[in-house]
């Protein structure tokens, strides 16, 4: 009985850091793809730039529009939008050489990187 006892324990201890691992490849790759797509206009430190490009960090908008992140970087934006109080009418170019996956990496990173959180 220990034995079986000890082989499911260490069977999800390994389960959980396949996790873990997974989570960490998936942010990494979002840091990377962050650099290459978004840092350029959005800062390294997720600031923005003052009133022509919005933060991305502690941004209000990204929060309440969780669900159309992925099409956001996808189509881009061409309306204005109004984050943290503060409207911004610069459009955001769409990106659709970006797939659905590196989309959502971007978005865990930048969901945890600039304080939200990560959940979708």
């Amino acid at each position: 009985m220990k034995k079986i006892s000890f082989f499911l324990m260490s069977c999800l201890f390994i389960v959980s850091c396949q996790d873990e691992t997974n989570n960490f490849t998936q942010l990494a790759s979002g840091y990377e793809l962050y650099q290459k797509n978004c840092a350029n206009c959005h800062g390294d430190d997720g600031l923005g730039l003052a009133k022509l490009i919005p933060p991305l960090k502690n941004a209000d908008y990204l929060l309440s529009h969780k669900d159309s992140l992925k099409s956001i970087i996808h189509k881009g934006i061409q309306v204005p939008i109004v984050v943290n109080g503060i409207t911004y009418t610069s459009p955001m170019p769409a990106m659709p050489k970006i797939s659905a996956s590196e989309a959502e990496s971007i978005i865990q990173f930048i969901l945890i990187k600039f304080n939200q959180t990560s959940n979708k």
